[in-house]
């Protein structure tokens, strides 16, 4: 199989978060965004679903990464986390 192969990629986390606390009650997380190589918050997130209000500090810097749909997926994460009673993930 490998001979019909036509490249071959490593890929490397950029970024991973870190679920600082999460609120199930009241409905607010607390993320840090670390940057994998360097192991280092580059963003931190305080999040409240009920009121869509969103707190940053920091920035994604030089990361090839799209900021808006980086806080859109752990939005996301953080609804499953609360729907499901998960308060440490």
């Amino acid at each position: 199989m490998e001979e019909d192969w036509t490249s071959k990629a490593i890929i490397t986390p950029i970024v991973k978060y870190e679920y600082v606390r999460i609120d199930i009650y009241n409905k607010m997380a607390e993320v840090n965004v670390i940057d994998h190589k360097h192991q280092n918050i580059v963003m931190k997130l305080f999040i409240d679903i009920d009121k869509n209000e969103i707190k940053k500090t920091g920035s994604l810097g030089n990361h090839p990464l799209d900021e808006v749909e980086l806080i859109d997926s752990i939005i996301g994460n953080i609804k499953y986390f609360i729907k499901e009673g998960i308060s440490i993930p």
